[in-house]
């Protein structure tokens, strides 16, 4: 199906005659899959008519068909490509522009296209538009005639996603964030009001124009003077330019906060929804940090300073000790003309390496640990096996180790079980790892600990 524009800024497709008086087609600038008007994509609703021997309606078959014919696809295997994503609109729909894009989650994306229709967009998973402006499936595709938004090799393996053709009403669309996907500007993320928030990358040059369609098709993005996540609607995440007034303004977040409108585990979610962090990406995971450092008594003494964690030094600065340390390490990689290390303590607290070790007894982190792990878990001694163990390795013993926690530790007990009994081996001593250690003052109970970190995490005192 050939896909016409009509916007002269975008899909620039001119015919020229060469030296040689041969006609040559220009390619399509790089990055550039927007098109304004897309001929033969429109749905028509269905009607009355008679079926067929197959149980489908005739009438529509042959509307169909027809609409298909005046594209301009002659081959029969492109026909079959147009045809499988009409089925997947809504009737009557009509597609006003289109992207290509990748959806992100975990370790695993799943290209596909982004349509924009009269009331709904459109995340299809598996097909693509060709430099041609042909719309094909991409596993039907040779490899010369297809590059990929994301290249083989940025994420481990091959993509372990099901395809999938997600609809979304613009009237659901709460927010819109621009993202970094790959520490590049390239994605968008999507917040709608059933709970669904899907992460897109594009190719270069192609993002801001996909936000910008986001604000066109739905006003209440940049009318609103508050947004779910607390903060303005537009306010960018990759300058500093209104995310300082979107942090201490009269309706910021933080104001919310102190009057206590909002908990401080919400006000610790926005917060990393502020900083481009997303359950989405594995590595911008969100980080929640280390609050008490008392793992070793059978009740917390809440009046005791010693109890908590000190906030207001990072996890490679927790001891005066370990802080030298990081010092000496600090002074000794200077560089010989006085140039400042790229080195810094307590900066490395979160990884997809981190996510998945934290999580691994519960899937699919199970599956991410082995696929990042190379297929097999890793030594039992380094597992993630105990709360105080992974507070002492942080906070005190290994210099290697600065990790901050995750917010499943103020509200998923489950994590903590290793109820699918994985074998994750035996620790040099011989103890056989199994469910996480948690602290005395827990009684053994993951919700309970979950209950009593939680608490701790929301006492009055604890956002000074």
């Amino acid at each position: 199906m050939r896909l016409l524009s009509g916007n002269p800024g975008m899909y620039q497709h001119s015919v020229e005659h060469s030296t040689e008086g041969e006609t040559a087609q220009h390619e399509p600038e790089h990055g550039e899959d927007t098109i304004a008007r897309v001929k033969g994509l429109v749905k028509a609703p269905l009607k009355r008519s008679r079926s067929t021997a197959d149980g489908t309606d005739e009438d529509s078959q042959e509307q169909l068909q027809d609409q298909l014919l005046e594209s301009g696809g002659p081959e029969e295997e492109q026909r079959t490509d147009n045809t499988s994503l009409l089925r997947l609109l809504e009737e009557g729909e009509k597609i006003q522009h289109m992207y290509r894009c990748a959806r992100v989650q975990g370790l695993d994306t799943s290209e596909g296209l982004l349509l924009f229709g009269k009331e709904h967009f459109y995340v299809i998973d598996g097909y693509t538009m060709t430099v041609s402006r042909e719309i094909r499936d991409i596993d039907t595709l040779p490899p010369n005639l297809h590059e990929a938004i994301i290249p083989r090799g940025a994420r481990q393996g091959q993509s372990q996603l099901k395809r999938t053709c997600s609809i979304f009403a613009y009237e659901d669309i709460k927010e819109v964030h621009k993202r970094r996907y790959l520490l590049q500007p390239m994605a968008v993320e999507v917040f709608s009001a059933d709970g669904r928030n899907y992460l897109l990358a594009f190719q270069k040059g192609v993002r801001n124009k996909v936000y910008q369609r986001f604000l066109a098709v739905v006003p209440s993005l940049a009318d609103s003077s508050e947004s779910v996540s607390g903060q303005r609607p537009n306010t960018s995440v990759e300058q500093g330019s209104g995310l300082l007034s979107t942090l201490v303004g009269e309706k910021s977040v933080t104001q919310r906060w102190e009057r206590g409108e909002i908990s401080n585990f919400q006000y610790l979610m926005h917060l990393n929804t502020l900083a481009g962090r997303s359950y989405n990406d594995l590595m911008q995971y969100p980080v929640f940090p280390w609050i008490l450092a008392d793992f070793d008594s059978e009740e917390l003494d809440l009046n005791n300073p010693k109890t908590f964690r000190n906030l207001a030094k990072p996890m490679g600065a927790q001891t005066d000790d370990r802080l030298t340390q990081y010092k000496k390490r600090y002074k000794d990689w200077e560089d010989p003309n006085g140039e400042t290390p790229a080195y810094h303590y307590g900066t490395h607290y979160s990884s997809a390496m981190i996510v998945a070790s934290y999580l691994v007894r519960m899937e699919p982190f199970t599956q991410i640990f082995l696929r990042l792990q190379g297929g097999h878990f890793d030594l039992a001694d380094r597992m993630f096996h105990s709360v105080r163990e992974a507070w002492l390795s942080a906070s005190k013993h290994n210099m290697a180790d600065v990790k901050e926690l995750i917010p499943e530790f103020f509200y998923l007990p489950e994590f903590l079980l290793n109820s699918n009994n994985f074998d994750l081996g035996a620790k040099q001593n011989g103890t056989k790892l199994g469910d996480v250690i948690l602290p005395p003052w827990a009684k053994g109970d993951p919700r309970e600990f979950i209950r009593v970190h939680r608490e701790v995490g929301e006492l009055e005192g604890s956002n000074k």
